[in-house]
């Protein structure tokens, strides 16, 4: 039998964006946690280990060591390579008091190979930038070019761990302020303001979204965005981080409400792939998505600016589907694209599926 779509729901009263008043306020918000001046991390010590590969030049080690200690780079000690070795960063230490140890490997070519990278006599002011990173952040800063926010890969995995726990209470409807609290007091990282973004979050409408069971980066992203504010993170110290929220239009970067999956549909997400019949009929958006994501159990986020931006109300527009029998994706797509909205998969930091509904109009 094709499932049948309710033809109304009870409206609900439109949100409207809020616009960020370019006033700065000075005044802190209660109930929100905030930190004071960032404090850049501590530099750990750390040695520098020298491995000469077979066939490189013979005396090219002393070399190496003068102009390393002529550029600052110090705890410099020198071996013979035992075959088969490998760069890399090691916690000689423990977790409070780390001591790194660098193993570089001088391989022929004159070149040391560090797992930051490959480094030339004449970049050796790089290399010890490289090491000051790794002194002040930790192994995770050790591989790879800062990618987003400035962050390694490593550093960015062990962020999205510490953003993957699920929001535990009911956010819809609740005062902003307190639902952010009740996120970043869960997550235990710190969290900054700017006064405008202060200002912002004081005056913001309710949360607009359900976001129970999401996990916590994508929930805090999601419940800002309407309130044109986003959180840029940055690194206070090995395994460490700090959230600064900030007006949307100030950041180069915004955390993204969800990301792009890695697997196929059918892995992650295999209800969106059931076969079913449906017919809806002069439908309301929202209890059509509704609909599909109760008999699909994958979430979804509206882009709440994009969709007032473009006067599309989820409770009073409608959505007509033939009936029809395919798959719940498809379903969602057809009955989308009429209305100018698109919805694209995605995952949260726990990796949970979510559907992101915006529209499909372009400027």
């Amino acid at each position: 039998m094709p499932l049948h779509l309710p033809m109304s729901f009870s409206p609900r009263r439109r949100q409207a964006i809020f616009v960020i008043s370019s006033t700065v306020i000075l005044a802190w918000l209660s109930g929100v946690a905030m930190v004071g001046a960032q404090v850049r991390p501590p530099a750990a010590p750390y040695e520098l280990v020298l491995v000469t590969e077979r066939g490189f030049a013979l005396g090219g080690e002393r070399k190496w060591i003068e102009a390393l200690q002529k550029a600052g780079i110090r705890n410099v000690r020198l071996r013979s390579g035992r075959g088969g070795e490998t760069p890399g960063v090691e916690n000689t230490g423990t977790e409070k008091d780390p001591r790194y140890r660098i193993v570089g490997i001088l391989r022929r070519g004159n070149r040391l190979v560090v797992s930051g990278g490959s480094y030339t006599m004449s970049r050796i002011p790089e290399l010890r930038k490289w090491i000051d990173q790794v002194r002040r952040r930790g192994p995770d800063a050790a591989v790879g070019k800062p990618e987003a926010f400035g962050l390694t890969a490593g550093e960015l995995a062990k962020l999205h761990e510490q953003l993957a726990g699920r929001v535990a209470v009911a956010t819809k409807g609740r005062p902003l302020a307190d639902v952010v609290t009740d996120i970043t007091r869960a997550i235990r990282i710190s969290v900054d303001w700017t006064p405008a973004a202060k200002d912002a979050l004081r005056e913001a409408d309710p949360c607009l979204d359900e976001l129970k069971g999401i996990s916590a980066g994508t929930a805090l992203a999601a419940a800002l965005r309407p309130a044109g504010l986003t959180f840029v993170p940055k690194v206070i110290g090995p395994g460490r981080f700090r959230l600064s929220v900030v007006p949307t239009r100030s950041a180069k970067e915004h955390w993204p409400v969800g990301w792009p999956p890695v697997l196929e549909t059918t892995k992650f997400a295999p209800g969106l792939m059931t076969f079913a019949a449906i017919e809806a009929r002069k439908t309301r958006l929202r209890a059509f998505l509704d609909a599909i994501s109760q008999r699909t159990a994958v979430p979804y986020l509206l882009d709440h600016n994009a969709l007032a931006l473009a006067d599309i109300d989820p409770d009073e527009t409608r959505v007509d589907l033939a009936a029809r029998r395919t798959f719940y994706l498809n379903h969602l797509r057809r009955a989308l694209r009429p209305v100018k909205l698109e919805a694209t998969l995605k995952i949260d930091e726990s990796g949970r599926p979510l559907l992101w509904i915006t529209t499909s109009r372009r400027p």
